[in-house]
């Protein structure tokens, strides 16, 4: 069993998408794999996943959808096929950390928490292109939150998920709502 599954679903990624999946497979954790779903991109994104399967063979698996679906049905099927003890997502424009899923990892099973957390850093486009990122210059000291206790913080501070580690047994059969389900039920779509 991987220690953490990392989600990325892609549509049209093409420019910013080799660095994205660069911080992904160079993790310092090892044991992951990475879970990459093409939503019926019309550009190369199938292509460059395609690349990164054939160079991380035994870490990734790429999943190409016929018709676009949308980012949560995309992450529902990464949660379907993903078998790690942890669950990790990545926009396909995001660049982690190549230490974020050691460090959260090793967190969660040093405190037992089924939730960790981290900061995220906004990137000018010409610095991501350029990798002239240097996470430590952003490391601060390490604050711990018990959200059971105030769950509305939780979701003030951080309502994406693409910033934490969820523990698998933890999601369970959750699924994210799809744009259809909810035109489907005439709920307002919200986005941020």
């Amino acid at each position: 069993m991987p220690k953490v599954s990392a989600i990325i679903p892609c549509h049209n990624s093409e420019k910013f998408l080799s660095t994205c999946l660069n911080s992904v497979c160079c993790q310092t954790l090892e044991d992951i794999e990475v879970l990459a779903i093409d939503d019926h991109s019309t550009d190369h994104t199938i292509d460059i996943l395609k690349r990164y399967e054939k160079e991380f063979p035994k870490m990734m698996r790429v999943y190409s959808l016929e018709e676009t679906t949308g980012v949560s049905a995309t992450r529902n099927l990464g949660l379907e096929k993903a078998d790690g003890e942890f669950i990790g997502f990545v926009d396909s424009d995001d660049l982690i950390s190549i230490n974020m899923y050691h460090d959260f990892y090793c967190l969660a099973k040093q405190t037992g928490v089924s939730i960790v957390t981290g900061c995220c850093i906004p990137i000018k486009e010409e610095d991501y292109n350029n990798h002239y990122i240097h996470f430590a210059d952003y490391t601060k000291e390490k604050e711990y939150t018990n959200y059971l206790q105030d769950p509305e913080i939780y979701f003030r501070e951080s309502p994406a998920v693409w910033d934490k580690i969820f523990f698998h047994d933890l999601i369970g059969n959750t699924k994210f709502l799809e744009e259809e389900f909810l035109k489907i039920v005439d709920l307002p779509i919200r986005y941020y």
